[in-house]
């Protein structure tokens, strides 16, 4: 997305330590195109050229950016949509962005964000894609998160935050391996099972389905509803078997940013790709798998 924009007000500081998190109980949650963006030609294209000052100057409308220097701030430009929406700030990666204005761009009606980082290196590791970021009309707080030995401290949002990474860490140990070997509910049984959780016991992905339904953890889903509603080690299934439960066809992980790992009967073997769906492969369900482990007594 290639956006005209200036910088408004004082610079947020960026958010290094690990140990402190932003609040997002007064934000709202939503799921935005997030593209990194540098003041290079290869995000500008021959819209910028480099003044004597070091300063990458729009020829087209004349609106300054800031040199390489002065990107130590954290900004993102928004469309007007989300300027209409009251946004003032948003949260991507625990990392707070203030957001600023966005002139001339198509698509103004949707939530699009360009994070503005200092090198073109810094914008592949961001990408370009459908994330889920926090949006907050006020600067929210940080509360710190303090380390401790003692499980009994340990507070119900870093127990969820690490049981789904193990989730997400034990299902991509099994990228790779063949389709002959491990199917998509066979990654399912295999990923739960390693974690303590043998929850799926030889069941095809209509099962397990089906053993979600029975916990209570599973709800209807969409592929466009995917990233801004599923978090991480969430189950997401495809419609795609008529002679199944609820024609059941299809299951994989989502393992964030948009993104699943499954086994893909096209490509032989169990990947990692971006939320996807065709021809009869639809996504019509999904379940909690926190919420689930819980449900089965395995938290």
């Amino acid at each position: 997305m290639e956006l005209d924009f200036y910088f408004a007000g004082d610079k947020v500081s960026p958010t290094s330590s690990t140990s402190k998190a932003y609040d997002t109980s007064g934000g709202t949650k939503k799921s935005a195109y997030v593209t990194g963006y540098c003041a290079c030609k290869q995000c500008n294209g021959s819209y910028s050229h480099t003044s004597s000052n070091g300063v990458y100057t729009s020829t087209s409308s004349g609106i300054k950016l800031y040199n390489k220097a002065s990107y130590g701030g954290k900004y993102c430009a928004i469309t007007s949509k989300m300027r209409k929406d009251g946004v003032k700030y948003v949260l991507y990666n625990n990392i707070l962005y203030e957001a600023v204005d966005a002139h001339g761009t198509k698509k103004q009606d949707q939530y699009r964000v360009d994070i503005f980082v200092p090198a073109h290196s810094e914008c592949n590791k961001i990408g370009a894609g459908w994330r889920t970021i926090y949006c907050f009309k006020s600067k929210p707080k940080q509360k710190v998160v303090e380390a401790s030995s003692d499980s009994s401290k340990v507070s119900s949002s870093d127990s969820e935050a690490r049981t789904r990474a193990k989730i997400v860490s034990q299902a991509k140990k099994h990228k790779g391996e063949s389709y002959s070997v491990t199917d998509c509910s066979d990654l399912v049984e295999k990923t739960f099972k390693e974690i303590g959780a043998n929850i799926f016991p030889g069941q095809v992905a209509a099962e397990e389905l089906r053993t979600c339904e029975k916990a209570g953890v599973v709800k209807s889903m969409t592929k466009s509803r995917v990233t801004s509603t599923l978090e991480k080690g969430d189950l997401i299934f495809w419609t795609g078997n008529s002679s199944r439960y609820k024609k059941i066809g299809h299951v994989g992980i989502y393992i964030g940013s948009g993104k699943i790992i499954d086994a893909s009967s096209a490509k032989g073997k169990v990947v990692e790709r971006d939320v996807w769906q065709s021809g009869k492969y639809k996504i019509i369900y999904y379940a909690n798998s926190y919420n689930l482990l819980k449900k089965k007594g395995k938290i």
